[in-house]
């Protein structure tokens, strides 16, 4: 759902079709709230909040259906490498195909998740 994903849920949770059959849509939206904390000189622990979603067409978006996420991370820069990203994070509107709400890690390789 983003270059980031939506953190706490899988990849391609957060589509369309509730079925879970859609893998995307023509339309999104991402907002993310992330408050970093310097712990040493190379690596910030974070908290942060996502929301998002995906919908058939702009016509359909509806901003009222946005799914939620929140929880913390790390972040460490490697020289030669880029930073490294872990998060744990919380989806609060995971559906029901999707084992409902829980806990989702996450992990990001300069500025790319995995």
């Amino acid at each position: 759902i983003s270059r980031y994903g939506l953190r706490g849920y899988e990849d391609f949770d957060v589509v369309p079709d509730e079925t879970l059959a859609s893998t995307g849509g023509r339309s999104m939206m991402t907002v993310t709230a992330e408050i970093r904390y310097p712990v040493v000189q190379a690596i910030q622990a974070l908290a942060f909040f996502d929301a998002g979603n995906t919908w058939e067409s702009p016509m359909t978006t509806d901003l009222t259906d946005l799914k939620r996420g929140a929880g913390f991370g790390v972040r460490i820069d490697v020289p030669m490498v880029g930073q490294l990203g872990f998060d744990y994070g919380y989806g609060f509107d995971r559906s029901e195909l999707q084992g409902g709400p829980g806990w989702e890690f996450h992990f990001q390789l300069g500025g790319v998740s995995f």
